[in-house]
């Protein structure tokens, strides 16, 4: 290996490295909605029980929570929707 293919290994070797990470940032799977509600899912707020605390949320605003993932459930909204919605009326 002559001196000119060192170099020019040397300067590839961190653009390839910078390459694969941009590929795998921008084309690599799609994250998994594993905790979501999902789309379509109704809560049944009478089931949810009088002494439900999750968190340090009380049982109010775990209703309150679930009165919002269902009317953008109704709405069809995506899951992310849900989530912007609670995250805001919690504050």
């Amino acid at each position: 290996m002559g001196k000119g293919s060192a170099i020019i290994a040397f300067v590839m070797a961190p653009v390839l490295v910078v390459a694969l990470c941009l590929f795998v940032i921008f084309f690599g799977s799609t994250p998994a909605n594993a905790c979501g509600v999902g789309t379509g899912t109704q809560i049944d707020v009478d089931s949810i029980a009088e002494d439900a605390a999750v968190g340090g949320f009380t049982r109010e605003q775990i209703v309150n929570a679930a009165y919002i993932a269902n009317a953008s459930t109704a709405l069809g909204l995506p899951t992310a929707a849900q989530t912007l919605g609670i995250q805001t009326a919690i504050g």
